[in-house]
């Protein structure tokens, strides 16, 4: 209401803040939520609504991430829509709280995949162009080779001609 205080606290609330409905009866909104000013994120949420024309968009722009805090003192992360009326006790405020306690773990462990994956792609990046370096080595290794080996061919060759044909000369005894 106005004054803060929760006039309606269903079971469904009941379980995501782990607080019975007669105790929430009456108690301040600041106490369900970590925020400093949260009435004011509320406030400021309605002022908009009722100042700026209706769009499409009208449910994102009712919708806002606060910190919600359980009875036991445990804070977990929530998405909250926010509606806001004029009732006969003056403004009411109607927060539906959507506790994402499991999307914010699974969207963390998807940024630690990403940021694994990112490790891992500059380590293959790395090791690719470590692999394309020995083989530009190795390519330049054989082509040394295929020239030494042509370079000692010719070079063998002449000396080895010279000395079959004075063999020949030998075996048929012409000196």
């Amino acid at each position: 209401d106005e004054q803060e205080r929760i006039s309606l606290f269903n079971s469904a609330a009941e379980r995501m803040f782990r607080s019975t409905a007669s105790e929430a009866m009456g108690r301040s909104i600041t106490e369900f939520f970590r925020v400093e000013g949260s009435m004011d994120i509320v406030r400021q949420k309605c002022r908009s609504s009722r100042d700026e024309p209706a769009t499409p968009q009208d449910d994102e722009r009712h919708v806002t991430s606060m910190t919600g805090n359980r009875a036991s003192g445990e804070s977990f992360p929530s998405e909250v829509s926010i509606s806001c009326f004029e009732g006969k006790e003056g403004n009411q405020y109607t927060l539906i709280v959507r506790d994402i306690s499991e999307r914010v773990r699974h969207e963390e462990a998807l940024r630690q995949q990403a940021l694994q994956l990112e490790a891992m792609m500059k380590e293959l990046k790395a090791a690719n162009d470590e692999l394309n370096r020995r083989q530009e080595d190795l390519e330049r290794a054989m082509s040394a080779r295929s020239r030494f080996y042509a370079s000692m061919s010719h070079q063998l060759r002449t000396p080895i001609n010279a000395v079959l044909g004075f063999s020949t000369l030998l075996l048929e005894n012409i000196y």
